[in-house]
């Protein structure tokens, strides 16, 4: 297990650090976002998280914003952290027992039960070695070891104190023999060293007085912060006192609140916030402060120094981040009143001449001084801004405003500034001028806030060029700079940039609008490098590199790892190396590996806010960039060579997914952005990512950018805080790509990667339309298929009326023209022809009597079981009663409901039926007949019987009778049986 510490070898050896360089704090509270202001302790894990325990809850912290990951752990109090490094595990002491976290699959394990003496308050926590096991201290006095499974086994535990209260331990370090170190609550003059394996306890006396509260192990020695003694330092095989006198001195009276080494240095919070740092080697003490930039006093509870060398600081008012601070960079006059600097210029002597809003600045090579040249305006009472400065000889001419006149000259050897250069009638339309040029000519010209303007010194006159060939427009020129190789000059305006010639004009002009394009129009400055490329400097553009052959622009901004996109000056090392100044830093370009180094107020800057036309390099190399409050002055090579670029990493809280149609998150812990793949369900999803850098000194100007390979192939910057929202995106698999920076430029060692899935609806899947095709083919297929099934249902049925009516009517029809014709034809006795006429007469209703069964059994309001019940009773009641046979009908109560019948089921049971009546009333003397009619919707059962059987009945079904209905029964899929029983014959159809 390795702890963020620093290593303390031996007394005497020399500390390099400068913790001077230490000062800006920062503080992290309860209104950013922290679930409490009282912090415990701190802690980093290998992805690049914070973890900051309070008094109510743990709080994870990635540079920008405070979440509490963890439901179990929201709202304990957390008394004590302990970072597992190698099994990236996080051990948490709470008020109500240990926990262990594991980031990396989002899991809080709880150690022991709910009963026994792991559920205590968590007192001291420190690491067992090698084994990835914790020791653990609690309020009962217990102390005991954690194993790697979870498992607790209690060590010791400590007596009562009178027998009264609970001794328990404050806190505990590691010991050289694998045992432990430990101070006990309210004990004075002693620290006890435990054997964890024979359990036995000695005592290391420390000084009667002395009353230790905390415990920290660096090599062979123990630092032992007092109450009332500072902190002490106690060597373990010498078993003596080894604090050096200078912190014997300091920590007189004072109570050490915390300690801690910072490449080997040590540095040491004692009571109410002063933070010292000890120079061991020369016995040199240096007060940082006392850590509070709002003044006041605090109290610490935890120092932890990270690996970029920031220290936080956990305290009863938040957590304190104190970031580095170097002073890498020379200030000039950054105590001058008003010295908002604007350009500086160097003479053929050497001297530096600097213009800023409070006048002119002058600094003698030979004397080593700088001296102040105010200008006045007409009343002698407002100081005139000066702008830009041209070197003329004798005079330092000078581009103004505020001051009555745009263009004035400062006197080198009377040292007074000298106004009268031309009519004042040339000034009217011109109020301001911000730079100044000297053609090959030996001619003075002036960007103004109106144009180009020419000093004609022999004159005494200010023109406005607006009707020459060459007029640039009505635009504000900005810069004027001298174009190699040609007889014309470049000139930077806010409407782009051009190459004016004073005789053919205009001969270049590119802006937002042309081909190639520049990324704005307003233009700051220009350079022209030795290889014919122009630099232009921009406001929100970044920087813009127009090629030799002016047919292609290249453009570098903050997403590049600028500082800021507002650009300002440019000046290049002989080296190649571009040095840009900035409204929000200085940042270092070197153009073969195309990257950037970016410096702050932590490194010294006076100001992060540089201002136009305000730098210079010398003929020495020294550069100068003036800002809103004094100069800044390097030498580029040496300064770059103090710098130490720290490995920065770029890491993702856990992966939020949103879906719009469910309305409902989802959290993938496990994504670490090394190429896994994410699906989202719809376009309708959108995907959140919360991004970080493990350096944490400057977070607010680290940079973020992605790009959806696939999409959007376009690097897009993201701004601050970090969060990239993904929403929208069309279906398909993407690559989307995530790349961070820090503050200085330097980008992160790792490209965040994944696949993203949008899936396609199964409604808008080819599988799915295939299955719409055959799903509409086969509609299509069965509306034919019913029609044709119709139809020739229709043609069956009418197929079946017209044999029906041609067997059942039309031979009685037939019989009937017989009779009738022979009633006619023949001369027989009445009664002869009153037996034919009656013979018709039955025949007449038989005829009308078949014609009314055929249609009934077409007719569909018929298709009901109660239709067909009442059918058969009045068959039955019609054609037995009058031949003297007693009728008993069986006709459930559910078959007189109006359940729908098939009209083929029908038609075909009531044939049945009536052949078995015909056959009953033709071939039987019965006396008695039953009808049996049950049908529940589903199943039905026809059944008739009579008594009366003969063997001439049983003979007639046994023949055609019988397979007639045999045909019907098996065309409706039922089953029919023919029996007799005891005298009584039984027809019987059922499905």
């Amino acid at each position: 297990m390795k702890v963020c510490s620093g290593r303390f070898l031996f007394l005497g050896m020399f500390i390099l650090w400068a913790f001077t360089a230490y000062g800006k704090t920062e503080i992290l509270d309860g209104n950013n976002g922290l679930s409490s202001s009282v912090v415990t302790d701190v802690v980093k894990d290998r992805k690049g998280f914070m973890w900051i325990g309070t008094n109510n809850g743990l709080n994870s912290y990635n540079g920008y914003v405070f979440a509490r990951p963890y439901r179990e752990l929201a709202d304990l109090p957390v008394s004590r952290l302990l970072y597992d490094r190698d099994r990236n595990i996080i051990w948490v002491g709470t008020h109500k027992g240990l926990y262990k976290v594991d980031p990396d699959n989002g899991k809080v394990y709880t150690i022991g039960n709910s009963t026994d003496w792991t559920k205590n308050h968590v007192t001291a926590l420190i690491p067992q070695p090698d084994s990835g096991g914790v020791y653990v201290a609690y309020r009962g006095g217990e102390i005991g070891l954690i194993s790697q499974d979870n498992t607790p086994r209690l060590i010791t535990r400590l007596p009562a104190d009178s027998g009264k209260t609970n001794l328990f331990v404050r806190s505990m370090c590691n010991a050289v023999d694998g045992g432990i170190y430990y101070c006990v609550f309210q004990t004075r003059g002693y620290v006890f060293h435990l054997n964890v394996h024979t359990k036995k306890i000695s005592i290391v006396k420390i000084g009667k007085t002395h009353a230790p509260t905390w415990l920290k192990n660096y090599g062979d020695t123990i630092l032992i912060g007092t109450g009332e003694h500072g902190v002490q330092m106690w060597h373990r095989s010498l078993s003596e006192n080894i604090t050096p006198a200078a912190v014997k001195n300091l920590n007189n009276g004072k109570r050490g609140e915390a300690a801690i080494l910072v490449d080997g240095a040590l540095m040491i919070q004692y009571e109410q916030g002063m933070l010292v740092d000890v120079r061991l080697g020369t016995g040199e003490l240096t007060n940082i402060g006392n850590g509070n930039p709002e003044g006041g006093k605090i109290g610490y509870n935890s120092l932890f120094c990270d690996e970029g060398g920031v220290i936080w600081a956990g305290t009863n008012s938040g957590v304190y981040k104190i970031s580095n601070e170097q002073r890498l960079f020379g200030r000039l006059l950054d105590d001058a009143q008003r010295a908002t600097m604007r350009s500086i210029i160097e003479d053929k002597r050497g001297d530096i001449y600097a213009a800023s809003y409070s006048g002119l600045y002058h600094f003698d090579v030979i004397h080593k001084n700088w001296k102040h040249y105010a200008y006045l305006d007409a009343q002698q009472t407002i100081p005139a801004r000066l702008f830009d400065l041209l070197d003329d000889g004798n005079y330092i001419y000078a581009a103004c405003s505020d001051g009555g006149v745009p263009f004035c000259r400062f006197n080198k050897t009377t040292r007074l500034f000298e106004t009268e250069l031309y009519d004042k009638e040339f000034i009217r339309n011109i109020s301001r001028a911000v730079a100044l040029y000297k053609d090959k000519k030996g001619r003075i010209w002036l960007g103004s806030n109106n144009g180009l303007v020419l000093y004609d010194s022999s004159r005494r006159s200010l023109s406005l060029q607006v009707d020459k060939p060459f007029n640039a427009g009505d635009c504000i020129v900005r810069d004027i700079k001298e174009a190699r190789g040609q007889d014309a000059f470049w000139v930077a305006t806010d409407k782009g940039v051009m190459l004016v010639d004073e005789d053919r004009g205009v001969l270049f002009h590119l802006n937002k609008d042309t081909n190639p394009e520049l990324s704005v129009n307003d233009i700051f400055s220009l350079y022209e490098d030795s290889t014919g490329a122009l630099w232009l400097s921009t406001n929100g553009g970044g920087i813009n590199i127009i090629s030799s052959d002016k047919k292609s622009v290249r453009h570098l901004g903050k997403k590049d790892g600028l500082s800021n996109d507002i650009v300002y000056g440019l000046l290049q090392q002989d080296n190649g190396f571009m040095w840009i100044s900035t409204s929000n830093g200085l940042s270092c370009y070197q153009p073969l590996m195309n990257t950037f180094y970016n410096f702050y107020v932590t490194d010294g800057l006076i100001h992060n806010e540089f201002n136009q036309q305000s730098f210079l390099k010398t003929s020495d190399g020294k550069m100068y960039f003036g800002g809103v409050k004094g100069l800044h002055v390097f030498y580029p090579d040496s300064l770059m060579a103090k710098q130490k670029r720290n490995s920065v990493s770029l890491f993702i809280s856990p992966v939020s997914t949103w879906n719009n149609e469910t309305g409902s998150f989802a959290t993938m812990n496990d994504i670490t952005g090394k190429g896994e793949l994410i699906e989202l369900a719809s376009p309708n999803a959108s995907l959140v990512l919360n991004l970080g850098l493990t350096d944490y000194s400057d977070p607010m100007n680290n940079s973020f950018s992605y790009r959806v390979k696939g999409l959007l192939n376009e690097w897009m910057p993201l701004t601050l805080p970090p969060v990239l929202r993904l929403g929208g995106i069309p279906y398909g698999r993407y690559t989307v790509e995530i790349r961070g920076m820090n503050a200085r430029g330097t980008p992160a060692d790792n490209l965040i990667h994944f696949d993203l899935l949008v899936k396609r609806p199964f409604y808008k899947t080819w599988w799915f339309y295939l299955l719409i095709f055959f799903f509409i083919v086969f509609v299509i297929y069965i509306f034919f298929y019913m029609r044709y099934r119709n139809l020739k249902s229709l043609q069956q049925l009418r197929v079946q009326i017209a044999s029906d009516l041609h067997d059942e009517v039309g031979g009685m029809l037939t019989r009937i023209t017989i009779f009738s014709d022979s009633v006619l034809t023949d001369d027989h006795a009445p009664a002869v022809k009153k037996g034919k006429l009656e013979k018709i007469a039955i025949l007449s209703r038989e005829a009308t009597s078949s014609m009314s069964d055929i249609l009934w059994t077409i007719d569909a309001r018929n298709d009901y079981s109660v239709t067909l019940a009442e059918r058969m009773r009045g068959y039955m009641e019609d054609m037995l009663l009058p031949a003297g046979v007693e009728l008993m009908f069986d006709i459930s109560a559910s078959s007189q409901k109006h359940h729908r019948l098939p009209a083929k089921v029908r038609q075909q049971l009531y044939m049945i039926f009536k052949e078995a009546v015909h056959n009953l009333l033709k071939h039987a003397n019965a006396t008695k007949a039953k009808l049996i009619y049950h049908f529940d919707g589903t199943h039905f059962l026809l059944r008739v019987e009579n008594d009366g059987v003969d063997q001439e009945a049983a003979s007639s079904l046994s023949g055609q009778g019988l397979k007639n209905m045999q045909m019907r029964a098996q065309k409706i899929g039922a089953r029919i049986s023919v029996t007799s029983i005891n005298g009584t014959f039984i027809i019987a159809v059922e499905n």
